[in-house]
This record gives structure tokens, sequence and C-alpha cells, in this order.
């Protein structure tokens, strides 16, 4: 399938989308400000063309990049979308998209005198398609509540499409 870009891509941002076309689970390691977010919205736009994912859940590890994930959106993405979930999803439009902070994926209940987490029902009845986990170091301690609930949605809900950014790596070398 030919994909047409909104914008034109940098040469490693069109080797790393060939690249994630063939499989249904990534990495991106890349610098900062070296294009993962474009990467991301292009294979989020191609899947949608190709494979039928019409559901796709951004995870980010801060709230200020909720807009920048919101904006880059707008830029990059060629296919009819919507942001947020919709009681009634607009006509035509191709892709749905969820951007929320790491720590949503589950929610608190009341325990005795503390708060545990528990399932977010918000996310189990949404039903994404497709993780886009920015930052992904985020979710790298096995032990942290936000690592544990994001892994159980993941096998859960069977989300077959699951990408991991991060500069992380590379600026530490």
């Amino acid at each position: 399938m030919k994909y047409e870009y909104k914008t034109e891509p940098r040469n490693y941002q069109r080797r790393a989308l060939q690249k994630m076309v063939q499989v249904e689970r990534g990495a991106l390691w890349l610098p900062m400000r070296a294009g993962k977010t474009k990467i991301a919205v292009d294979w989020a736009s191609f899947l949608s063309l190709s494979r039928d994912v019409t559901r796709v859940l951004v995870l980010t590890h801060t709230v200020t990049t909720l807009g920048v994930w919101r904006a880059e959106f707008d830029k990059h993405c060629p296919v009819d979308y919507s942001i947020g979930i919709q009681e009634v999803p607009e006509e035509g439009h191709t892709l749905e998209v969820l951007i929320l902070n790491i720590q949503r994926v589950f929610d608190r209940e009341r325990v005795g005198k503390s708060w545990q987490p528990a399932k977010s029902e918000m996310l189990y009845d949404w039903d994404p398609d497709m993780l886009i986990i920015d930052e992904a170091t985020c979710v790298g301690d096995p032990s942290a509540i936000q690592t544990i609930r994001t892994y159980r949605l993941v096998q859960d809900l069977g989300i077959r499409y699951i990408l991991e950014l991060t500069g992380t790596p590379v600026h530490r070398k």
C-alpha cells in the first residue's frame, strides 16, 4: 500500500516507518527533537488505513505533553481523526485518539483507610487497538503501579500494536 504523508518525513523517519509497518510492536530510541512523534502519528495513520486500527491510546509521562501530541496529530495525520472519547464518533473519522497521562491507566478506590489502584473502566470500555507510550522509560520499573497497570491493560484487552518512544537511552549514552 502506498502511504501519502501529510508532511514530508526526513529520510530516517521514512526508513523507521518502513520498518514499523512490518511489525506489530516496536520501540523508537531516537534523540530528543528527532521526530519520534511524527513517526508514531504516521504509523497510527498507516495502520488505520491498512489494518483496521480505529482507536489509538497515547500515554504520556507529563501533562504538558498532552497539547504537544494534539498539535502533532493536527500537523502530521493524513486521515480524519478525533481526539478524546466521543459519545457518538463523528461521521467519516477513521481514527479515534485518546491522549492521557500515564497515571490515568488506573483509577483509585478506597480500601480501608488507604487508596488502592483499580481498573480504569473507561479505558477498558473504550478498548484501544493501538498503544503508544511516550517516554517509555516511565514504565520501566516492573514494581511501579503504572507499569503493572499498563501491562495488565495490554494483556486484558489484547492490544495488538504497541510503540514505545524514548530519547533517554540516547542522551545518556
